[in-house]
């Protein structure tokens, strides 16, 4: 159930920018965004309760410890605040042709960091990730062409590498160069079904039936 929360959201607090969760353990989830398009990206690590019913996002390090902890909730349209903000998850999250590559990823080149792919449009994906432990978050985006996923690590690298297309792979995702970004694949209690795009799709029909 965990997985419900997977996927790419919209903040009213900050219109141009966006924010992403992507489950990357057990009831663990990692949170990262920006708040102004091209603005830098701050990540965070969050709790998921127990079957989903909740996930609490830690904001110390994003605030400067102003705000801690804070609880949200799953609702129709994404989740909810005790404020009363909600992050609205982008609709294309089950349609997109990128739907395939949602998910946390290990990167054996940075085997301390992450990386995540979280659907942002019909054809395009928000790629992010750090690549030691604790360091800087970085995102760019991937766009999908000929049913791969391209992404542009030309911001990352400072230019020495553009385009590379990806194309999914049993473990995860593979690059033109053999690189394999392995995927984290989530199990659920009930029949150890996999967290997988099918059954995120389920949940989230069924939680739009539990709460509208």
């Amino acid at each position: 159930m965990a997985c419900i929360f997977n996927g790419a959201y919209s903040d009213p607090n900050h219109p141009e920018g966006w924010r992403t969760i992507m489950v990357s353990g057990p009831e663990i989830a990692i949170v990262a965004g920006v708040e102004t398009a091209g603005g830098d990206v701050w990540w965070t690590e969050a709790k998921v309760c127990p079957e989903g019913k909740c996930i609490s996002i830690d904001f110390s390090k994003k605030t400067d410890g102003k705000v801690g902890m804070l609880e949200a909730t799953p609702v129709a349209a994404g989740i909810l605040f005790p404020d009363g903000n909600t992050w609205t998850k982008n609709t294309w999250t089950e349609e997109s042709g990128a739907a395939g590559y949602i998910g946390k990823y290990a990167d054996e080149h940075h085997a301390e960091g992450w990386r995540t792919i979280a659907v942002s449009g019909s054809e395009e994906a928000i790629v992010a990730g750090v690549d030691e432990k604790g360091g800087p978050a970085w995102s760019t985006k991937g766009t999908m062409v000929d049913d791969k996923l391209n992404i542009d690590f030309s911001e990352k690298s400072g230019g020495a590498v553009g385009l590379l297309a990806t194309e999914i792979v049993e473990t995860g995702i593979k690059f033109p160069d053999g690189n394999v970004w392995t995927k984290y694949v989530a199990e659920v209690e009930t029949g150890k079904k996999k967290c997988d795009v099918n059954f995120v799709k389920d949940m989230v029909k069924e939680m739009k039936c539990v709460v509208a």
